[in-house]
């Protein structure tokens, strides 16, 4: 058998090592070139998925836009159909989510005056010979809650829709029993038989 000297042997083992980190080296290109290959797949398809959900979500957007459109119109025929006041109007909005239509139907400024505003007698008023007739703030709150309970009672919705002819009452018989000490309950008595009054 033929024997190596030192030197030839240091060659080959050189030569060896060489040839495996060369094969090393050409899989971990190869692993880094299939890593590359899958992330740019992944990324492809996300820039796909992102496309799809923009598009998406500007075609869900467009319709909730028509949809609004679509409910504020309808809003506003069925308001103009059942003849609301403008009171009922505002109360409607009142109690709706900020995205109601409902909050179309009127200027900003009478939605901020309205939310605001609350329903009470007046102080003052004016009797059928010229002499004001002026209540403290208790007397007007009685008498609004007495009146208030009661139409609320005898409340029908469907009188919305088919009004019933309320007989008149003549103004200085509503509004001298205010104007009177003690005449409070038959202030009160007098606005309950007006709201209680038959067809």
């Amino acid at each position: 058998m033929h024997k190596l000297t030192p030197e030839q042997l240091d060659c080959i083992h050189d030569i060896r090592r060489r040839s495996k980190n060369r094969i090393a080296a050409q899989r971990c290109r190869k692993r880094k070139l299939d890593c590359i290959q899958n992330l740019e797949s992944e990324i492809e398809k996300l820039q796909n998925e992102k496309e799809n959900l923009l598009k998406e979500r500007n075609h869900i957007l467009s319709t909730l836009g028509e949809t609004k459109q679509n409910l504020t119109g309808l809003c506003q025929q069925v308001c103009k159909e059942a003849a609301l006041s403008h009171e009922q109007i505002q109360i409607l909005a009142k109690y709706s989510s900020s995205d109601c239509p409902l909050s179309f139907l009127f200027p900003e400024r009478e939605r901020t005056t309205a939310s605001d505003s609350e329903l009470a007698v007046p102080a003052g008023v004016e009797l059928a010979d010229g002499v004001s007739g002026v209540t403290s703030a208790k007397e007007q709150s009685s008498c609004y809650q007495c009146v208030k309970s009661v139409c609320d009672v005898t409340y029908d919705p469907a009188q919305e829709l088919h009004p019933v002819s309320v007989r008149t009452v003549d103004k200085t018989s509503l509004v001298e029993p205010c104007g009177q000490s003690g005449g409070i309950t038959d202030f009160c008595q007098q606005m309950t038989d007006k709201c209680t009054t038959d067809e």
